[in-house]
């Protein structure tokens, strides 16, 4: 390995290079937040058969509709998923660049 100890100018000048898009990092961290639950991940397995609604996501996985809302939130935030009002239900589905979680 070639490897040696870097100053701090150094590093500020990596740092500099790498020209971090904030936004770009912040929209990653949601996505890898949201992927960390096995909750969650149960729920985009769930989304990936078929779209459901909050009832029947909180029926199938036995947890608290304020727990799944929380999981729910989440999830769009990563933009892993979007909800589709029908009728008096909201539907969530999975995005479609999200597939086999």
């Amino acid at each position: 390995m070639n490897w040696s100890l870097k100053s701090d100018e150094v590093l500020n000048q990596i740092v500099a290079d790498q020209k971090f898009d904030e936004k770009t990092l912040l929209k990653k961290a949601d996505v890898y937040k949201a992927l960390a639950d096995p909750t969650r991940l149960k729920v985009l397995k769930l989304l990936e058969i078929e779209p459901m609604c909050l009832c029947e996501l909180v029926s199938a996985l036995n947890v608290p509709n304020s727990t799944m809302t929380h999981h729910i939130r989440l999830l769009e935030r990563g933009d892993l998923i979007y909800s589709e009002k029908v009728g008096r239900n909201t539907v969530f589905s999975l995005q479609k660049a999200v597939k086999h979680v």
